[in-house]
């Protein structure tokens, strides 16, 4: 990137932080760089300092681009591709309210690396490491390609529906919302979230305007707060949701640190029954239970409340129900062990933290010997990250079975 191109990009950066900031929302303090090491990876960067908690940006709904122009409310189609034509329409006009967000936007071409166009070979190459990879590759095609015969009536190209199922699948929050698409995933950063009511959804009837940009639709935005303090100049993040490397890879072509491993408990433990399960299922998911250190504290604080019987957890929701509002408020910094937990549960601990670890190893493909053979084998960068990463759950369950090993003998 030369100096005036780079000029050229943060003079559209601006742009669209002014006309942000201009129509209610707040994108103040904020600035754009380059990732170290890749040419093509744009990041935000601080111009400020902001505290932890602090929103970063928000975006008011009349800025989302979710399916609800006029022209689209007669026609029987899905929301998805009520969306996909709304931004179709909406990158045709060089005058379209959206052109702050649009310019940018990378061009299609930026998407010619991602996994989805990779060749059979190499499909079949990952499918020897990783089948779920594969089959998640196989989702996305298959829906891109529905989305692609639902869409054959009308006056759109083959190459701008690819073109916007790429931007929806790498860059959207469910609809495509300005600037908060051009943050970098860390797995301890917040997660965007929406407050307010959404009104005017390509679900819903539209209004006769344009889009819903010329209402007052601004009861709802779409908040990124910060996870911790930055000073000026640090890279900004925020976190693109529960996914695990095969997820975050087929999607977004990239896989996240290979030392931390999220857990969905909802799917991982079967075992637990009733209100126990319940607990566990509001736990906040955006922090990684499992990482190269072994189980975070506030899982085995959460498995000390799986092992409670229902009276007393009854006990805890009247005698100590702070602690549990804080699990069902999905709070992590709040989880914290009071005293350590006693001896009549210490067993039922283990035993159920033995079942959990079991369980999230029983979802490794692949063995940690063929993982070492498949490396010496493949040598593409895709390869590379999932065999990286799997071998990286090993160690963590090894980990974790240590952990629990050196617990049981306290």
């Amino acid at each position: 990137m030369t100096k005036s191109g780079m000029s050229t990009i943060n003079r559209q950066f601006d742009r669209l932080c002014r006309w942000i900031v201009d129509n209610g929302g707040a994108a103040n303090g904020l600035s754009l760089s380059y990732c170290p090491g890749f040419k093509d990876c744009r990041t935000v960067i601080a111009d400020k300092q902001f505290q932890a908690g602090e929103v970063m940006i928000s975006i008011p709904q009349k800025l989302w681009i979710k399916g609800d122009h006029h022209i689209l409310a007669s026609l029987t189609i899905s929301p998805t591709s009520k969306k996909i034509m709304h931004f179709i329409i909406e990158h045709r006009d060089p005058a379209s309210f959206y052109r702050p967000y649009l310019d940018m936007l990378p061009p299609l071409s930026s998407f010619d690396n991602h996994p989805i166009n990779a060749l059979p070979i190499m499909r079949y190459m990952w499918h020897n490491i990783s089948p779920a990879f594969v089959s998640m590759l196989d989702k996305l095609i298959d829906r891109r390609e529905l989305i692609i015969e639902e869409l054959s009536p009308f006056s759109v190209s083959r190459a701008e529906i690819i073109y916007t199922f790429f931007i929806l699948i790498t860059r959207a929050w469910d609809n495509f919302i300005p600037l908060a698409d051009m943050f970098q995933h860390n797995d301890y950063a917040n997660i965007g979230h929406v407050e307010g009511n959404i009104v005017g959804s390509s679900s819903s009837s539209s209004s006769s305007d344009n889009s819903d940009n010329s209402d007052n639709s601004d009861n709802s935005f779409f908040i990124i707060k910060a996870h911790r303090p930055y000073q000026l100049g640090d890279e900004m993040f925020d976190n693109y949701g529960h996914k695990d490397n095969v997820a975050l890879l087929s999607m977004y072509n990239f896989t996240t640190n290979p030392g931390v491993m999220p857990c969905s408990f909802t799917l991982q433990t079967p075992y637990l029954e009733d209100e126990r399960l319940y607990i566990l299922s509001r736990c906040p998911t955006e922090t990684p239970m499992i990482t190269i250190a072994g189980m975070n504290k506030i899982l085995i604080y959460l498995l000390y409340l799986a092992t409670l019987t229902k009276q007393e957890i009854e006990e805890l929701k009247r005698d100590n129900g702070e602690y549990y509002r804080h699990v069902l408020d999905n709070t992590a910094k709040s989880l914290k062990l009071s005293s350590a937990i006693s001896v009549d549960h210490r067993a039922a601990v283990i035993n159920t933290g033995r079942d959990f670890i079991d369980n999230v190893a029983s979802t490794i493909c692949l063995s940690a010997k063929k993982c070492k053979k498949y490396k010496r084998s493949y040598k593409d960068r895709v390869s590379q990250l999932l065999l990286t990463a799997i071998v990286n759950q090993h160690k963590m369950i090894t980990k974790c079975r240590k952990q629990l090993a050196r617990l049981a003998r306290v």
